[in-house]
């Protein structure tokens, strides 16, 4: 994702140390998420519209963390 930040601007946002905590925090919860729905946390066999209504949000949950984790500056910056 393109956010509206210089290199620098974003460089500069990422090296302190307030955000490399919230970047590190989302990471790992990035990963818990991720380890979760892979040992089927969201499967609810009693109720598959549930299932899949849980899987839809936790995926779209690890899809935002994503974006802000692999966030990159604007194009000709």
């Amino acid at each position: 994702m393109e956010c509206p930040l210089s290199k620098e601007e974003l460089s500069l946002w990422r090296m302190n140390p307030l955000s490399q905590i919230v970047l590190k925090t989302l990471e790992n919860y990035h990963q818990n998420l991720q380890k979760k729905l892979s040992q089927g946390m969201s499967l609810n066999l009693d109720n598959l519209d549930r299932t899949g209504l849980l899987t839809a949000k936790l995926i779209g949950i690890c899809e935002g963390i994503s974006t802000i984790l692999n966030m990159e500056p604007e194009e000709g910056e």
